[in-house]
């Protein structure tokens, strides 16, 4: 993706790199990794469903990544987000994570999306419509699965109703 953007602005493409490894099992909670992590995003956005299983992280999957708390930003955990589209005017993913809490089932600002490959157990999933998150491409450690589009659409509608994402 940031290749196919470098060579429409005319750039070289950057030099290849190892992918960084895959997470644990489970979530590992700590300090922003070096790669870096998800933030919380304010401004525009565009939307849109284009799984592509390439390995690349597509809008409509569900990868991992590295995402602050909301209550303090320099810790966080890798856990499973759900890329919705791209950020205006930079080479980032529009996300929104995932909880397998029960505690967010009916909770507002909380959309379950079903169960898919990203959660081991097979647990329900709820997406987290309150904070939307830009993350670079780059900081993308796995691809965990792809969201059926009947529940991507329900995701995408309210983020277009509370933020006026196109």
């Amino acid at each position: 993706m940031l290749d196919r953007l470098r060579r429409l602005l005319g750039r070289k493409p950057a030099p290849t790199r190892p992918a960084p490894a895959a997470p644990q099992q489970r979530a590992v909670v700590g300090e922003a990794p070096p790669y870096g992590g998800a933030r919380d995003h304010v401004g525009g956005a565009r939307i849109s469903y284009r799984p592509d299983r390439d390995g690349d992280p597509d809008p409509g999957e569900v990868v991992w990544c590295w995402v602050p708390f909301a209550d303090d930003p320099g810790r966080g955990k890798d856990r499973p987000v759900i890329v919705m589209g791209h950020v205006e005017y930079f080479p980032e993913l529009l996300v929104v994570q995932l909880s397998s809490q029960e505690r967010h089932r009916g909770e507002p600002g909380w959309i379950g999306v079903g169960t898919g490959r990203w959660d081991a157990k097979r647990r329900d999933s709820y997406a987290d419509v309150k904070r939307p998150l830009a993350v670079a491409i780059t900081a993308v450690r796995r691809e965990g699965g792809t969201l059926p589009k009947d529940r991507f659409d329900e995701v995408a509608a309210e983020l277009r109703h509370r933020y006026g994402y196109h």
